[in-house]
């Protein structure tokens, strides 16, 4: 195996993961949200969450991740979530 395709092998690895800890952070805000009604909180969470998101987005920018990789995992990531949080809320 080419040391370029282990590198890649690498990056997809750990973006994975870095949209599998926002996933569950965004998830568990929403959770948050549902149970407690507590306005601070809701803000935090929030705020949180976008600025996750917008490090991961940079991430992918900075490590120049392809941009039909990016497109795939960002609809992924959206789909899911909306999935879980709708089934989570019902």
């Amino acid at each position: 195996m080419k040391q370029n395709e282990q590198e890649e092998k690498n990056l997809y690895f750990y973006l994975g993961l870095g949209y599998t800890g926002l996933l569950l952070t965004g998830l568990g805000a929403v959770r948050f949200i549902a149970v407690y009604l507590d306005p601070i909180g809701q803000s935090f969470s929030l705020f949180g969450f976008l600025m996750l998101s917008a490090y991961i987005r940079y991430t992918e920018r900075k490590l120049e991740v392809g941009k039909k990789a990016r497109l795939l995992s960002k609809t992924a990531f959206i789909l899911i979530f909306l999935l879980l949080a709708v089934w989570l809320n019902f």
